[in-house]
This record gives structure tokens, C-alpha cells and sequence, in this order.
């Protein structure tokens, strides 16, 4: 799915920018919270996180709920089809010298600001059509801001053929909390 870097939609919008107005408030938080709590309390797995029906309504909520992106993220990694890697799995790997591209599919503004060093940047809403600048044979990292496009820019390549592709675990900014410790 290409994700435009801004976004003019109205609040009825379905494009997977982050918008202002679909950040939580302290209600959706707590009904969260509630919904995690019941989900636990009847023992839930994560694959079961993925298929709730949150009735999905425009005005209150994107399509996918941060709950079902929880799910489907985990469920990946539990089950290896999107498997992730941590700060420090992935430094270790480039300390032994194994040739691994990282890839950045954050906005231009948000790299700005910070990056794993090294990192290609392919912006999520150009990886398909500028996936050719990568090897498909080499180890892939994705990574965003928290991992949830991350994900995404994941599913991306691995439905080009490309075979080792991970996500890393936190994004950036578990990146950046790993390296300044």
C-alpha cells in the first residue's frame, strides 16, 4: 500500500497517514485498555487480536485499529512469516561482517531528524518502484519510527521475492534508545 507523505483528506479518510486527528485521546486509550484487558482475560492470542471486529467507524477510527496492528505484527513474528530483529541482533550481525542493507521507509522530515546509520532511504509511499536499488539477495531490514510501517514497507519487499526481510523491532526509536545507552 503506498502511504503519501502528507495527507488533505477529510476526517473520513482511509490512507494510512498517521493523522492529527487519529491520535488517541484519553477515552480511546482506556477503551483500549478495556478491550486488551477482556482480550486477556479470555485468553486471547494475537492472531485473535487481528481478527476482533472493532466496528470501524471513519469518523472515530483508521481501518486498521492499533489493536489489530498489534496482532498482525505479532502474530508475524510469533509464526516467522515477518519476523523481527532488535538493535542489538542487528549489530551484532553487521559486527561479524554479514552484508545486511537497512532500510529506512520513514518521510524525508522524519529522517531528518534521526536514522540507523548506513540506512537506505526508500520512503514507504516509493519502495515498489525504487525496490530495483536494493538486492534481493542480501539480508533486509525495515524499520520506521515504531515498526508499524515498518511492517509494511516488510510485507512490500517480501511480496517482490525478497526472501530475508525483517523488521526492526521498536523502529527508530528503539534504535536510537539502544544506541545512546
Amino acid at each position: 500500500m503506498l502511504q503519501p507523505q502528507s495527507c488533505t483528506h477529510p476526517r473520513e479518510c482511509n490512507c494510512p497517514v498517521a493523522h492529527e486527528w487519529a491520535t488517541p485521546n484519553a477515552d480511546e486509550l482506556g477503551q483500549r485498555t478495556e478491550l486488551l484487558t477482556t482480550a486477556i482475560t479470555f485468553g486471547a492470542d494475537v492472531a485473535d487480536l487481528f481478527h476482533l471486529d472493532l466496528a470501524y467507524s471513519p469518523t472515530y477510527a483508521t481501518t486498521k485499529d492499533p489493536v489489530h496492528y498489534t496482532g498482525m505484527a505479532l502474530d508475524g513474528a510469533i509464526h516467522g512469516h515477518a519476523p523481527l530483529i532488535t538493535p542489538a541482533e542487528l549489530e551484532t550481525r553487521r559486527k561479524t561482517g554479514e552484508k545486511i542493507q537497512v532500510v529506512n521507509v520513514r518521510s524525508a522530515k522524519d529522517r531528518a531528524k534521526s536514522f540507523v546509520a548506513d540506512s537506505v532511504h526508500l520512503p514507504l509511499d516509493q519502495l515498489r518502484e525504487r525496490s530495483g536499488e536494493l538486492d534481493p539477495t542480501l539480508v533486509t531490514v525495515t524499520y520506521c519510527n515504531k515498526g508499524v510501517t515498518g511492517n509494511a514497507g516488510q510485507n512490500v519487499l517480501r511480496n517482490l521475492d525478497f526472501e530475508r526481510v525483517y523488521n526492526l523491532s521498536g523502529g527508530n526509536q528503539n534504535w536510537q534508545a539502544w544506541t545512546s545507552a
